[in-house]
C-alpha cells in the first residue's frame, strides 16, 4: 500500500537514512518530499500526505503540529525533538511516536512498520465506493471523497486526489446506507462527507481541505446544525 512521507527539516544525514535504508525496508510502495516549516500549512492542503516526520526545536513549530493535528487528523506525525520540550506541549500534538538525537535504527523500523501495519488493517476495514465511469470502474476509499455534487444529468465526485463523474442522483445516493451515514446533505445538489466539514457558516459549510465553501441553504442548515 503506498505511503506519502513528507519529510520536514535540514538534517540531510537524516533523510538520506530514510530513502536509502529505513523506509524501503519497513514499507511496500512510498513516495517522499522534503518541505520547510515555512509554507507548510499552505503546501498541505494541495496534497494526500499519509505521514509526516518533522524536525522541532520550537514552540512556534509546535504550534504549527498542533494545527495540522486538527485539519488533518489522520496523517501520521513522528517528531523529532532538537530540544527539550515539556511533555504536555509534545502530547498537545498527539505525536505517533517520537524519535530523540541520536537517533536509534531499530527504534525507526518499529515506527514505520506499525505505520505500515496500521495503514492496511485500516485499507481492509475501510469503506469503499465503487462508481463507472468512462474509463472504467473506479473504487474510492469513503474518507477520500470529499463531497457529490449534481451537474445535470451527472454527479460529479470530487476526492482529494482527482474528480470522476457519472450518471445518477442525489436521491439515489442518499439511499445508499454507506452513503447515508457518512454524508450529509448541504444543498439541492450537494451530498459533503462529514469528516471533512471544518465549520458550518450561515449559507456556506467549509472543508478542511483548501478552506473550500460549499453552498448550504436554510432548508438543509437547521437539520445539519441539530445531527
Amino acid at each position: 500500500m503506498n505511503c506519502h512521507v513528507m519529510y520536514v527539516g535540514s538534517q540531510d544525514y537524516i533523510i538520506e537514512t530514510l530513502k536509502r535504508d529505513i523506509i524501503p525496508e519497513s514499507c511496500s510502495g512510498y513516495s517522499f518530499e522534503r518541505s520547510q516549516w515555512e509554507g507548510l500549512l499552505e503546501s498541505l492542503k494541495t496534497k494526500d500526505i499519509d505521514m509526516i516526520i518533522a524536525e522541532t526545536g520550537t514552540k512556534e513549530q509546535l504550534q504549527q503540529l498542533i494545527t495540522i493535528r486538527k485539519q488533518w487528523p489522520a496523517v501520521h506525525l513522528v517528531l523529532i525533538a532538537l530540544q527539550h520540550f515539556e511533555l504536555n506541549d509534545i502530547f498537545s500534538t498527539h505525536p505517533f511516536d517520537m524519535w530523540r538525537i541520536p537517533l536509534q535504527r531499530e527504534h525507526m523500523l518499529k515506527t514505520f512498520k506499525e505505520v505500515s501495519e496500521l495503514r492496511n488493517i485500516l485499507s481492509k476495514t475501510e469503506p469503499i465506493y465503487e462508481l463507472s465511469t468512462k474509463q472504467g470502474r473506479v473504487s474510492l476509499p469513503l474518507h477520500h471523497i470529499l463531497y457529490f455534487e449534481k451537474q445535470q444529468r451527472k454527479i460529479k465526485v470530487i476526492t482529494r486526489d482527482g474528480n470522476y463523474d457519472f450518471y445518477g442522483t442525489i436521491k439515489a445516493l442518499k439511499d445508499e446506507k454507506k452513503i447515508a451515514s457518512n454524508f450529509v446533505q448541504t444543498h439541492q445538489g450537494f451530498l459533503v462527507n462529514r469528516t471533512h466539514i471544518k465549520c458550518i457558516g450561515h449559507d456556506d459549510v467549509t472543508l478542511f481541505q483548501n478552506n473550500e465553501g460549499i453552498p448550504l441553504s436554510r432548508r438543509f442548515r437547521q437539520s445539519l446544525m441539530h445531527d
